[in-house]
């Protein structure tokens, strides 16, 4: 039988408005790379060359510079055994020397546990050390840690102070989080207004982070006016930076015609970069493309490869792509068993249609063995999301007994909201079985909808005269029922039979017929699919007065399915069918009046309009009520609301909901701390999919804050969230599994994690794989390698990077003074940022010795280029 993916709620196409930059937002922990950088392998003087024995020989004579380096010798298993713990009293034998980089490093040895027991208050005394020696990223650090209240209690005050001395230290993305913590203090227009400000300057600065959090921000419409045209521009010139998000959104945007003309030669160009990158959302849609052929000529074999690469890189859309496709046999031979292989791994990251469709096969057997009770189980956990398709279909089994015990109180729940949801099939058991029970009465959850949903017309009806349209569209009803279970060419028959009855009803003015007509065009098992048929009988539908049909136009202009997208003509059709009283439709209606989307934004009428569809029961809308009072927007802020509301939506299995009331339980907002309960929800959101709860679940794990530390636990959960391609959580697991935290330690696994955070921009990444490449650590030694990813983290601001690739291009100037302008070029830039130490103390030696080699006028352009750049400094990392 073919499968195919449930149609969704029109307020479930409507895509949830995300936050300023998560990562912006909420200051992560930090992490070992922080605090061991580059001097943690053995290319430490690059042009002096030091042998691990005559390390150790000045180690044992006390010099602080070669302890420090021979401690972090130990901690990264380079030219001995890997030894945290000797590590760790070579560390403690340097700083007790008052060595600033040592300090810097011991600190993070505390905080992160490595080669002794985590101390967060010894963390603090080291880095607090260092700071005093003017350290830049330790002042980064010890904000973090009065941020976020790591071993003593938070203050944001202090951590507001470490953060600006960290920005006047040259490190950008002290200003983005600056500017997010004194919009938290203050939700007013005013405050807003200043926030998008300081983005833009962290922008010129050099800030990728912030470049994509503006974006974000003219998207929405929040704090600037709604301008896709400048959200464009930014992700393209991110893009332009070699930003794979940036690429795949400034894609995204020029292939659908968003924020300007479109330009499908340069969005695939664009996309193509991305998937080059290693971006698997973006070989996900370059796949459909290559299927579709738009935008390039149409190439099966090309759209099966890339579709492969995009579900293989955890890309749950090229899952369920590759699911059709070995289904079907496109590009492929067909294999049920790798389709049902390929969809489980989808269902299983918590994608609702995905887990419908997996119940569907297990149901029927369909390339598997078949197994209700696990169809059950998929349909259970979709329905939690909201699925209709698959509450129906739950709630058939539950009356049938089949995979589950017979529960008819619990199938009748889950028939109705299926049947409010749009499934007819839902209407027509409910009407039946209150049939059954009551002489013919009618379900109380159906009144409302029983004159819109043809679904529910009486058998008797089948008796009417012909030149009825209740009769004709009863008269479909059946037709279309049978040829369902009919093989061709009885089945083309008796679709076509169906088809004139419904035309013949829609010529009558019947909104019924012309709904039903929509979803046989749009339902390939009939054999008509035609989306712009399908659109254009929904349309005389929605004309007509019946309000699923005007949600569902509305969604369809809004996403551009069978008709070119129109913002403005979807609002115009919520509003409709919000009038009639549908609350989804008055739920995205609401979400468009918040992001001026398709009209002027109007924070009042999208408060309004959520709090009636919320008290309704509305997920979606009781989740943003709750946003509304945590950010105090038209009502006064007020965490208990926020609290009580997110724990509406959470309690129906909104994923957002339960992960903004896991953290008001964990920190006690509006009201008692309730850690277990938080973390069970945690738990919930990351069971559904969710990558953010995943990386606070890996956090609280690691740290054994609340919870019992379990390193094994942490590092999967962090795999999880590194799955969904975060940025943070990939450098994260990188570094877990470079160091073998929470397990085995895999040098390959490392390095595809920096690989993908590289390609999306961290620098901290760029840097890493740069120091893999130099010391040949999981990989052949490759110094070309090496210098093309310092020279990508140098060009953010880097100044570690920017120390390598001056002092490599040095050891192969030769006399050439075009090698010689761009070493020193780069060594002055990592002399004014680099921390007091032995690498800035080379950085400086290298400077004199290559300035003794230029005349007056090059050494002129190597300052004009100075000057130029300095404003700029600082890492673009989004951490």
């Amino acid at each position: 039988m073919a499968v195919l993916a449930c149609a969704a709620p029109a307020s479930a196409l409507i895509p949830d408005m995300p936050t300023v930059d998560q990562q912006v937002l909420e200051p992560e922990p930090d992490k070992p790379s922080d605090f061991l950088g580059s001097p943690g392998v053995d290319a430490d003087y690059l042009m002096q060359l030091r042998t691990f024995s005559e390390l150790e020989d000045r180690a044992e004579k006390g010099e602080a510079d070669a302890q420090w380096r021979l401690a972090l010798r130990y901690y990264w298993g380079a030219g001995t055994e890997r030894d945290d713990a000797t590590g760790f009293r070579w560390l403690k034998r340097a700083a007790a020397q008052e060595n600033p980089t040592a300090e810097l490093i011991l600190g993070g040895a505390y905080q992160r546990g490595m080669g002794t027991k985590a101390d967060q208050k010894q963390a603090l005394v080291w880095l607090q050390k260092a700071a005093d020696a003017g350290v830049p990223a330790a002042l980064y650090q010890l904000g973090l840690h009065a941020y976020n209240g790591w071993g003593e209690p938070a203050n944001r005050d202090n951590a507001r102070t470490y953060f600006r001395l960290a920005h006047e230290a040259g490190l950008a993305d002290g200003l983005c989080v600056l500017a997010q913590m004194d919009y938290d203090d203050d939700k007013s227009p005013d405050a807003l207004a200043r926030m998008v400000d300081q983005f833009k300057q962290a922008v010129d600065e050099g800030s990728q982070a912030c470049m994509l959090s503006l974006a974000q921000l003219y998207l929405e419409g929040k704090g600037v006016d709604r301008d896709e045209t400048a959200a464009r521009g930014l992700f393209l010139k991110a893009a332009d930076a070699g930003n794979v998000h940036g690429q795949y959104m400034a894609g995204l945007m020029l292939v659908g015609g968003k924020g300007g003309d479109k330009d499908l030669d340069r969005g695939i160009d664009l996309l193509r970069r991305a998937a080059d990158q290693g971006s698997p959302e973006a070989k996900g849609l370059l796949s459909a493309a290559y299927s579709a052929g738009e935008g390039v000529e149409k190439d099966d074999a090309k759209a099966f490869s890339l579709a492969k690469e995009a579900a293989e890189g955890g890309a749950t859309a090229g899952q369920l792509l590759l699911f059709t496709y070995y289904r079907e046999g496109i590009g492929v031979t067909p294999d049920m068993k790798q389709a049902v292989t390929w969809l489980e791994k989808c269902a299983q990251a918590g994608v609702a249609d995905c887990q419908y469709n997996a119940g569907v096969v297990y149901l029927t057997g369909d390339g598997v063995t078949a197994d209700p009770a696990k169809a059950a189980d998929y349909w259970s956990k979709a329905a939690e999301q909201g699925n209709h398709d698959a509450e129906y279909a739950l709630g058939r089994l539950y009356l049938s007994g089949e995979g589950v015990s017979e529960d008819d109180a619990k199938a009748r729940e889950l028939l109705r909201k299926a049947a409010a949801g749009g499934v007819d099939s839902a209407r027509s058991a409910l009407n039946y079985l209150s049939g059954v029970d009551g002489a013919g009465a009618t379900d109380p959850a159906l009144a409302a909808g029983d004159a819109a949903d043809p679904s529910n017309a009486s058998p008797a009806t089948a008796a009417a005269p012909v030149d009825n349209a209740e009769a004709r569209v009863s008269y479909a009803r059946e037709f279309l029922r049978m040829a369902r279970k009919a093989a061709e060419p009885e089945r083309s028959r008796l679709v076509s039979e169906a088809m004139g009855h419904l035309s013949a009803a829609s010529g009558m003015g019947s909104a019924e017929a012309d709904y039903i007509l929509a979803r046989v065009y749009d339902d390939a098992a009939y054999g008509r699919q035609d989306k712009q048929a399908a659109f254009a009988a929904l349309l005389r539908a929605a004309g007509r007065g019946l309000a699923p049909a005007q949600r569902q136009v509305a969604a369809d202009y809004y996403l551009g399915t069978g008709v070119a997208p129109d913002a403005g003509e979807a609002r115009r059709w919520f509003a409709a069918a919000a009038e009639q009283g549908d609350m989804e439709a008055l739920s995205s209606l609401s979400y468009l009046r918040l992001t001026g989307t398709g009209g002027p934004r109007d924070l009042q009428q999208a408060y309004d309009g959520y709090r009636k569809a919320a008290e309704a029961g509305v997920p979606v809308a009781q989740y943003w009520i709750g946003r509304f009072y945590q950010l105090g927007e038209v009502v006064a802020q007020d965490d208990a609301a926020a609290r009580d509301w997110f724990g509406k939506a959470a309690d129906q299995g909104w994923k957002s909901a339960e992960l903004w009331l896991g953290k008001y339980l964990y920190l006690g907002l509006g009201g008692p701390k309730d850690p277990t309960r938080a973390v069970a929800l945690f738990k919930a959101a990351a069971d559904q999919g969710d990558g953010e709860a995943a990386w606070y679940l890996s956090q609280l794990y690691a740290d054994g804050d609340d919870v019992k530390a379990d390193p094994k636990l942490a590092a999967d959960y962090l795999h999880q969230a590194a799955a969904g391609g975060n940025v943070r959580a990939l450098v994260a697991y990188g570094e877990a599994a470079y160091y073998g935290r929470g397990m085995d330690r895999d040098l390959d696994a490392a390095r595809k994690a920096f690989l993908e955070a590289a390609d999306k921009g961290s620098s901290m990444a760029q840097y890493a794989l740069g120091m893999l490449y130099l010391r040949g650590d999981g990989v052949d030694a490759d110094e070309d390698r090496a210098l093309e990813w310092f020279r990508r983290a140098a060009a953010t601001g880097h100044p570690d990077a920017q120390y390598r690739v001056g002092a490599i291009l040095a050891s192969r100037a030769g006399g050439q003074p075009d090698n010689e302008e761009e070493a020193l070029y780069w060594l002055g830039l990592a002399v004014e940022a680099l921390k007091p130490g032995a690498m800035r103390s080379d950085a400086q030696e290298l400077v004199h010795a290559l300035e003794q080699h230029l005349d007056a006028g090059q050494l002129a352009d190597v300052r004009r280029r100075w000057q130029q750049r300095a404003p700029q400094q600082g890492s673009d990392d989004e951490e």
